[in-house]
């Protein structure tokens, strides 16, 4: 009876095991599809951040070159 306990034991580890490793492979793959789009976010923030400074400046420039003439 013991060894038939044991081998009850060793299956339900083994079933737990693979359940683990489900688990894992599962919540890696989301967290690596995460990080992909965080990063993809980052890259269209920093592109409409650059774009911004760039109309930013360009309007400075345009307002200081009409003070200048001005002037």
């Amino acid at each position: 009876q013991l060894i038939e306990d044991k081998k009850v034991l060793s299956e339900r580890c083994e079933a737990v095991v693979a359940e683990l490793k489900q688990a894992d492979q599962k919540y890696s793959k989301k967290i690596s599809q995460m990080q992909e789009q965080h990063e993809l976010e980052l890259r269209k923030l920093k592109e409409l951040m650059s774009a911004t400074e760039k109309i930013r400046r360009e309007k400075w420039i345009d307002e200081k070159t009409k003070k200048i003439k001005e002037i």
